[in-house]
């Protein structure tokens, strides 16, 4: 591993340029071994030269429910920036709803995933389609 290469870890809080000239906030919340980083983003949505403090990011409520995504690589690449760290505090795995996908592009059987294992709950209905 190049010694340039960026580590993060969990806990830490990024800033995420918009295509509008404004920026959002994230955190890394978990990793997960199969799917890798979990993060949740805040709802604060400001404009690029405003420069909030930890404090007020880890005020905000989610925006939505935490998300698996590629953070490492945002991370490497500059397209968001680590601005700080904040232990994750009340953490609780969401369940995940996944499914694998037949030959015809729908899914046959559905597992929920709790952060340690993925669970078999069935298969699909017809009338789920």
């Amino acid at each position: 591993m190049s010694s340039s290469r960026k580590r993060i870890k969990v806990g830490d809080i990024f800033e995420i340029p918009l295509s509008n000239k404004k920026k959002a906030y994230g955190q890394y919340i978990f990793w997960d071994e199969r799917y890798g980083p979990l993060v949740r983003i805040f709802d604060l949505v400001i404009p690029q030269g405003e420069i909030p403090g930890l404090r007020k990011i880890l005020q905000q409520k989610n925006l939505f429910p935490p998300v698996f995504t590629g953070l490492h690589a945002a991370i490497r690449q500059d397209i968001w920036n680590v601005m700080g760290n904040a232990p994750v505090e009340k953490f609780e795995f969401p369940p995940f709803l996944t499914g694998l996908i037949n030959e015809h592009g729908k899914v046959n059987m559905w597992f929920v995933r709790d952060g340690k294992e993925s669970k078999r709950i069935g298969p699909v209905l017809p009338e789920m389609y």
